[in-house]
């Protein structure tokens, strides 16, 4: 049953990516160029930071200064690993960008859409209400990013499976996972955080929101040890930075040259309807959520902090759907209602909804 399940998931995941090119067919139209498969994929999937990653492919990061990258080099704001990635695959079968980006985001999104179903099995131990909360999660309104040019795919793999590693007690393959996790987005090195709180639940250290056991032993140092190496590559990273524009924290600086300097921006009005689902979403969550999981809350609230506080609203719905102990609580509690089905197709119609105005270049779905 188990591994049926997961062939459910991957024939669920697949049809929802056809549905996305079939969508796009429909709405963009004669905006397509059919002429081959590379200029057709990249029509429908080269959207917004994409530009961005195929530029540091081609011409990868400038030479600056601390002056000069708050005023207009916004490549450092992008990390190394996803373009590098793709860069790789295209150098090795020799492929274009959009052609080997295609390829990475349905290998990458459904790897991590598996990694879902096994963290939702060892956290339930309950098969059926796995496939559902999976199941859910591939149809909430922002899934559709996971198949976009982006990087939401491989954090989400390479986040999901660091956690699973953590619960296995496989600490090797989870410094090698999070050591790739902190070159991914600016928020990787805040998730090892989060992972060593989790890591510290699983020993016991910590019980509960305010609650902890300060008793040390020699393999818990042994162990945590292994948070060592992500720490490490991160720091390397930013000498790189620093070696390359005087400012070890240039992915940062840049943001000023986006004006997000923090606050509530003045086109706020425009992110108010994915706000307000997020919202729905989290109140769920928080009636929901055992009181010992503390790792879970942080993930969440910290990870929604960094683009409200530089005021980059446009950035949530992005950064939201990564953060699958939210969905993975709230998956739960509507597992357990008798309209569950109905709210997953209340959820998918939200989802193409917005990836339609994706498509369209909508700045509320950037």
């Amino acid at each position: 049953m188990k591994y049926k399940n997961i062939i459910y998931i991957f024939l669920f995941a697949i049809t929802i990516k056809i549905v996305y090119i079939f969508t796009a067919v429909l709405i963009l139209k004669n905006a397509i160029d059919y002429s081959s498969f590379n200029t057709f994929i990249g029509d429908i999937f080269f959207r917004w930071d994409s530009h961005k990653y195929y530029s540091l492919i081609i011409n990868g990061y400038p030479h600056s200064s601390p002056e000069i990258l708050a005023e207009k080099d916004h490549i450092w704001a992008f990390f190394p690993l996803y373009p590098g990635i793709i860069s790789v695959l295209m150098k090795v079968f020799s492929l274009s960008f959009n052609t080997a980006a295609f390829f990475w985001s349905l290998v990458s999104s459904l790897a991590a859409f598996l990694g879902i179903y096994l963290f939702c099995n060892i956290y339930f131990n309950n098969t059926k209400k796995s496939l559902f909360i999976t199941i859910l999660f591939l149809f909430l309104p922002f899934s559709y990013y996971f198949s976009a040019f982006l990087t939401e795919s491989t954090f989400l793999l390479l986040l999901i499976f660091s956690f699973i590693s953590i619960y296995k007690k496989k600490y090797f393959i989870f410094s090698i996972l999070s050591s790739l996790l902190v070159l991914v987005r600016a928020n990787g090195m805040l998730s090892v955080f989060i992972l060593f709180l989790f890591f510290l639940e699983n020993k016991g250290i910590i019980s509960g929101y305010f609650r902890f056991n300060f008793s040390i032993n020699k393999e818990l140092v042994i162990k945590s040890l292994f948070f060592i190496p992500p720490v490490l590559v991160f720091l390397c990273y930013c000498l790189y930075q620093y070696y390359m524009t005087g400012d070890f924290f240039a992915f940062s600086t840049v943001q000023k040259a986006w004006g997000r300097t923090g606050g509530i921006p003045h086109d706020f009005i425009i992110f108010r309807i994915p706000l307000a689902i997020l919202s729905l979403f989290l109140f769920v969550y928080f009636l929901n959520v055992k009181k010992n999981q503390l790792s879970f809350t942080l993930l969440i609230l910290l990870n929604l902090l960094l683009p409200i506080s530089t005021g980059t609203f446009g950035s949530i719905p992005r950064y939201s759907c990564t953060l699958f102990p939210l969905y993975i609580i709230v998956g739960n509690a509507v597992n357990n209602t008798k309209i569950k089905w109905l709210i997953v197709a209340l959820t998918f119609s939200i989802q193409i909804y917005y990836y339609i105005l994706w498509l369209k270049l909508s700045f509320v779905t950037a």
